[in-house]
């Protein structure tokens, strides 16, 4: 089997048949698709059940309990029997016949991770070019990467075809995904470049990723789960950092997750407590992040919205933002 396409569910009855849809219409034949319900309350069982009976050579379903995202991608990743695993959210889909795209380049390259471009769709319609790389390793191009460029990725698991034995080679016994966690894909793809050999960038959009309204990350209210940012951050030191040569790169996460994303989110919250020990958390363990290389390429605003959350300027960040939102 060349490839698993994994697909966790949780309550999606509304798009589950475009995403399933959209990965059966493929020109690959070599790969099966694992559909993972995550305990949904709504007819999304019944639409699993459906796509299982009428395409028994290609879907296979797995039902849990309701344990999160993280322990359905573990399941999903357990029961898979390709060469290759990829994820697909069940609210997004693929543009037709890219598999197959992805599987000649997989041939072509033997990568252990292929890593592409994405569309990223918005709820009008409309749509945008969304690269793996932030902005410091913008205008990347197509071709092979060093695996301290991988680290440097956004930590998708569906924008990427890797290697199924990478996860086992990297964390052994441990789940691949941690569970109960969100952020939990910060604290798990990244750390796959401590054992990928050959990785290689494809220039091309395959992926189309929907920017829903709902998402846990544009919530406006603080929860709980916000704080798991602290341990996923903490996870890639344990694996990057500490005994590796990954020490910039891992400083370069925890700037941009810890505290550009994170310490933006907690004050939008109005946790400015949450926001403060972000920015002591980035004190105690990267001091001198400033000078950090991979910040040159930076936006510059970027730039001075870390430096003000480092120094606690809660005030300067707020009539910044309320000067900026004026002029729009």
């Amino acid at each position: 089997m060349k490839l698993s396409v994994i697909v966790t569910i949780y309550n999606r009855e509304a798009v589950l048949r475009r995403c399933v849809d959209s990965i059966l219409a493929q020109n690959m034949t070599d790969y099966e698709v694992i559909l993972v319900d995550d305990g949904s309350r709504d007819g999304s069982r019944r639409i699993m059940e459906t796509y299982e009976r009428s395409h028994p050579e290609r879907i296979r379903c797995l039902y849990r309990e309701n344990g999160g995202v993280a322990r359905a991608r573990n399941a999903g990743l357990a029961a898979a029997c390709g060469e290759y695993i990829t994820y697909v959210d069940s609210d997004d889909w693929l543009p037709e016949n890219v598999l197959g795209q992805l599987e000649r380049k997989a041939e072509q390259t033997q990568a252990d991770i292929l890593l592409y471009d994405a569309w990223e769709c918005m709820p009008d319609g409309s749509r945008r070019l969304f690269p793996p790389f932030y902005d410091t390793m913008r205008d990347t191009p197509e071709g092979s990467l060093p695996p301290s460029s991988y680290i440097l990725a956004r930590p998708c698991p569906w924008n990427q075809w890797t290697r199924r034995r990478l996860f086992a080679e990297v964390f052994g016994e441990e789940p691949a995904f941690p569970e109960g966690r969100i952020y939990e894909d910060l604290g798990t793809m990244p750390c796959l470049a401590n054992a990928a050999e050959r990785i290689f960038y494809v220039k091309i959009p395959t992926y189309c990723y929907y920017q829903s309204e709902n998402s846990i990350m544009r919530q406006t209210e603080y929860r709980e789960a916000f704080d798991d940012i602290f341990p996923m951050v903490m996870r890639l030191r344990e694996y990057l950092d500490l005994g590796s040569s990954y020490r910039r790169e891992v400083q370069y996460l925890f700037w941009e997750h810890l505290l550009i994303s994170a310490g933006r989110r907690y004050m939008d919250c109005g946790r400015l407590d949450m926001a403060a020990e972000v920015a002591d958390f980035m004190r105690l363990n990267y001091p001198g992040w400033e000078n950090n290389a991979y910040l040159k390429r930076e936006l510059f605003a970027k730039k001075l919205l870390g430096r003000l959350i480092q120094a606690k300027m809660w005030k300067t960040i707020q009539f910044l933002t309320k000067r900026k939102r004026t002029r729009n």
